[in-house]
C-alpha cells in the first residue's frame, strides 16, 4: 500500500506502473468499498496484483469562502473534518453524500475510526448520494472543478470556483462515479450551500406500500418541496438499536426556519393525510433516522446476508418492493428519495447474489428473479452491495464511450482493477 503526499510522489507511481506490463494501481480513499475493487491476482506474480493508493496523504483543507460559497480542498481530507470545519460559518456540502462500508466490509465498526472515514475524493468517486439527494441531486452537481493526474501520467486541471466557467463539454464531471479510473484526483472544487437552522421530521404511520407510493408522488408534485422523504418500516429489533421508535411509514423532513418547518409538516398532514397518525421525531432522532436509513446502518450487524440497492423509476420502485417486503421472513425493504430508490435485503442463503465459491463476482448469478428482472429494466440501476458487491449494467453503446474516453486519459489501463475493467459507468 502507498500514501503520497504530493503530485510528484503519485506521478512517480503512476510512471513506474506504465513502466511495467500488467501493473495496476488501485486509487482508495478511506477503503471502505474495497471490496467493489476485488483485487484477486490471477498469479502470484507481484506485477500483476494491483498496488494500493490510499489518497489519505491529500489531507488539506486548502481555501474555504464564505461570501462565494465554495471550498478548495484534497481529495483525502475526511468528509466529517470537513463538516466539522464549515460549521462555523453555517455552510454544508451541497450534496447529500453516503458511504456503504459498513455493509461491504462487514464490519461497520471500523468505518468509525479516523483513518477509514469517509474521504471527499471517495464521495465523488462513487457518486453515491443520501437521502437528501432528492432536492440537492448528486455530487457531480456540485463539482466545480479538480486536480488530477492522469493514468497516462499528465497533470490536469480542470474548472474553476464558479459555476459558469465552462464552454463545450464539462469535463470537471468525468470524476464523478468513475471510482478512481481514468485519473487520480488530488484536489476538488465544491460548491457549498448554507446549513438550515432546523430540520423536522414527521412519520405518518402507513403500512400499505401503494398508498404510501401514492402520498409520496402527491408530496413530490406539490410545491411544499421536502427536503427528504421516505417509506420505512423499523421493526423493533432495529428500533432498540437506534433508539428510533418501532413503526411503519412514509418520513418526511423540513429543512428551514423552526416556525417554517413546523407549518409545512402541518400543512402536509392537512392537504395529503389528515386521516393518518403522526409521529415527530426529535431533532437527535431525526439526525439518527436519516443517518441509519441513508447508510442502512440497521442492515449492519450482519443479520441479512444480501442487500441491493436499485434506482429506477417511482411506479417500478413501489412494484417490486410490494413483490418483496415480508420482513418476518427474511425480507425487508425501503423506499428513499421520495420513492426513486429502493433497497432491498434478504437473510434468505438462496439470494446469494452469485455467493458461490469459485464464481464471478462480476456475473449476477445467484439473484433472484425480481433482481434478475431489475436489471433487464431499462430505468433501473441495479448495484449489489453484499456479498460479492457489483456494478450496475452498463448498455454497451455507453460502455464503448467509456473505454473510448478511459483509453486516451489512461492508455496503459493502470488504474483501477481487472474487475473494474466492463463495469464501470
Amino acid at each position: 500500500m502507498h500514501t503520497p503526499k504530493n503530485i510528484a510522489e503519485l506521478s512517480d507511481l503512476i510512471a513506474w506502473a506504465n513502466d511495467g506490463p500488467h501493473r495496476r494501481l488501485t486509487i482508495a480513499g478511506g477503503g471502505q468499498h474495497k471490496t467493489l475493487y476485488n483485487p484477486q491476482p490471477a498469479t502470484q506474480d507481484a506485477d500483476e496484483h494491483p498496488q494500493v493508493i490510499r489518497m489519505k496523504g491529500f489531507d488539506r483543507i486548502i481555501d474555504i469562502s464564505p461570501t462565494e460559497q465554495y471550498a478548495i480542498v484534497e481529495a483525502g481530507v475526511p468528509l466529517r473534518a470537513l463538516e466539522t470545519y464549515l460549521a462555523p460559518h453555517q455552510l454544508g456540502l451541497g450534496f447529500d453524500p453516503v458511504g456503504y462500508g459498513r455493509l461491504m466490509d462487514y464490519d461497520y465498526r471500523s468505518s468509525f475510526e479516523e483513518d477509514k472515514a469517509d474521504t471527499v475524493g471517495g464521495a465523488i468517486a462513487s457518486n453515491f448520494k443520501g437521502p437528501g439527494a432528492m432536492n440537492k441531486g448528486k455530487a457531480r452537481d456540485h463539482l466545480l472543478g479538480f486536480t488530477a493526474v492522469t493514468g497516462g501520467g499528465d497533470t490536469v486541471q480542470l474548472g474553476g470556483k464558479v459555476v459558469k466557467n465552462v464552454t463545450g463539454f464539462d469535463l470537471a464531471k468525468l470524476v464523478c462515479g468513475a471510482w478512481g479510473t481514468m485519473m487520480a484526483t488530488t484536489q476538488l472544487t465544491l460548491r457549498l450551500t448554507p446549513t438550515p437552522p432546523e430540520s423536522l421530521t414527521c412519520i405518518f404511520l402507513l403500512r400499505e406500500i401503494g398508498q404510501a407510493a401514492s402520498l409520496m408522488a402527491a408530496m413530490r408534485r406539490s410545491a411544499l418541496a421536502p427536503a427528504a422523504m421516505a417509506w420505512v418500516h423499523i421493526l423493533a429489533e432495529w428500533a432498540s438499536a437506534s433508539g428510533l421508535p418501532g413503526l411503519c411509514g412514509v418520513a418526511v423532513r423540513f429543512d428551514g426556519a423552526r416556525d417554517t418547518t413546523a407549518a409545512l409538516a402541518a400543512r402536509v398532514h392537512q392537504q395529503f393525510a389528515p386521516d393518518l397518525q403522526v409521529e415527530t421525531l426529535n431533532a437527535m432522532q431525526s439526525q439518527l433516522f436519516w443517518q441509519w436509513l441513508g447508510e442502512a446502518l440497521y442492515l449492519c450487524p450482519q443479520s441479512y446476508h444480501s442487500i441491493w440497492r436499485v434506482e429506477t423509476t417511482p411506479h417500478q420502485a413501489a412494484t417490486a418492493l410490494q413483490n418483496w417486503h415480508d420482513p418476518y421472513n427474511g425480507r425487508c425493504g425501503w423506499l428513499d428519495w421520495g420513492g426513486q430508490l429502493l433497497m432491498l435485503a434478504s437473510s434468505h442463503p438462496d439470494d446469494g447474489g452469485g455467493d458461490t465459491p469459485g464464481s464471478n463476482p462480476t456475473d449476477a448469478r445467484g439473484d433472484p428473479p425480481l433482481i434478475m428482472q431489475l436489471r433487464e429494466h431499462p430505468h433501473a440501476e441495479v448495484w449489489r452491495l453484499r456479498p460479492y458487491p457489483n456494478f450496475p449494467n452498463v448498455p454497451s453503446a455507453v460502455q464503448q464511450l467509456n473505454d473510448r474516453v478511459r483509453h486516451g486519459l489512461d492508455p496503459n489501463s493502470v488504474l483501477g482493477s481487472a474487475f473494474m475493467d466492463k463495469t464501470t459507468q
